[in-house]
């Protein structure tokens, strides 16, 4: 499978399981969000993620780098507060995050953290592409070894403002894809054209 191919599968993927992804800064996924624990009773626990995800295809490899880190306290058995940072791998953990859509409408995102890097490393092992999880950010970004793709072959590019909504192509704002006639993206929000 080409790095085109396998990077429109993993974004398509990722954006089915609800995971706020953006492409092409600096890697070609990354995700940068805010959760609230969903597990958590009383009080408020935050979680941010942060994932960086870059293919290498003179390796045919998909290198992953992420990051949680947790903020919060209230009352679950007593009181609880504090913070933490997890780099390498993460929990599987359920969280809950609330987006705008046209016209300021909010929907809730309910997702489980660990299901993203598993969800990367499927699609990178069913393309016969290997996974690897790495502990500093730079790996898992473009580099002089292994550059950013040339707009012009960037797998899941946008097309051109006008021809993205008419065509049904990809959000040019978040790489959402975009059903035919879209004015406005369901994920994040913004025109289309």
């Amino acid at each position: 499978m080409s790095r085109q191919e396998l990077l429109a599968r993993i974004a398509g993927q990722l954006q089915q399981i609800g995971a706020p992804i953006r492409m092409g800064e600096g890697a070609d996924i990354t995700i940068a969000n805010e959760f609230l624990d969903a597990a958590w009773g009383s009080g408020n626990k935050r979680i941010v993620y942060d994932a960086s995800i870059t293919l290498d295809e003179r390796e045919s490899s998909v290198y992953m780098w992420e990051r949680t880190s947790e903020t919060g306290g209230g009352i679950s058995g007593g009181f609880s507060g504090g913070s933490w940072s997890q780099s390498g791998a993460t929990l599987f953990r359920k969280v809950k995050s609330v987006q705008y859509g046209p016209g300021g409408k909010a929907y809730e995102i309910d997702l489980d953290l660990g299901a993203i890097p598993k969800t990367v490393k499927n699609a990178a092992k069913e393309a016969g592409w290997k996974f690897h999880t790495v502990l500093r950010r730079e790996k898992a970004q473009f580099s002089a070894d292994n550059p950013a793709p040339p707009p012009a072959v960037a797998a899941v590019s946008p097309a051109p403002p006008a021809v993205t909504a008419a065509a049904g192509g990809f959000c040019i704002h978040c790489g959402n894809r975009l059903p035919a006639g879209s004015k406005f993206c369901s994920k994040c929000g913004k025109p289309a054209i």
